[in-house]
């Protein structure tokens, strides 16, 4: 019988989003050095939300 699942592993687009989400994480990190918080917080959480 053939393995017909789902997987979203599989799909391009999730992992592309896990190759970036190293840089856009570091970026985040040198974002938040410069004392921008918030705005490191929200771009972690979109990175996260992908």
């Amino acid at each position: 019988m053939k393995n017909d699942r789902f997987r979203f592993e599989d799909m391009a687009i999730w992992q592309r989003a896990v190759e970036i989400s190293g840089p856009v994480f570091e970026l985040a990190d040198t974002i938040e050095l410069q004392k921008k918080f918030r705005f490191s917080e929200q771009l972690r959480a979109a990175m996260l939300s992908v």
